[in-house]
């Protein structure tokens, strides 16, 4: 269930953009997002996984964020599913490869972003919002 948050409308597009890009970066050449072309496997010495992770707990964070801790499991399946449905796609085009360590990198980013927001960062869209009325004054966006 989502927190009841006033900005429901401006987090919900800016989490589709959150996975829209990632989605993106995981398709495309990595020449194109790099500059010079440089590919991210020399920037993490070959080993892209951590990357991986990261990706993954971030989005965990952020969506985790904005539920009720009784909804979570759904964002979990979901960020799951998305890391599955990526490297499905990476299979298919040509110059990506899908790679089930992948996938389970991805499933510890899961992990470590649920831990992060179970136990330090629950509710913190609805902290968010709070602050900002605080510092601009409520306003009605919705």
């Amino acid at each position: 269930m989502m927190l009841p948050l006033r900005y429901l409308t401006q987090w919900r597009i800016a989490g589709l953009a959150l996975l829209g890009a990632v989605f993106l970066a995981a398709l495309v050449p990595s020449s194109l997002l790099w500059p010079g072309g440089l590919p991210i496997s020399q920037w993490t010495q070959g080993d892209d996984k951590l990357v991986h992770a990261v990706t993954f707990a971030i989005m965990t964070t952020w969506f985790g964020g904005q539920y009720a801790q009784q909804g979570f499991w759904k964002i979990l399946l979901g960020l799951a599913l998305f890391g599955v449905l990526i490297e499905i796609c990476q299979g298919v085009v040509g110059y990506r490869t899908r790679d089930a360590i992948d996938v389970a990198a991805n499933l510890v980013g899961i992990l470590v972003g649920y831990v992060i927001v179970r136990f330090w960062l629950a509710g913190w869209s609805a902290r968010t919002e709070s602050w900002f009325d605080r510092q601009f004054g409520r306003r009605s966006v919705d």
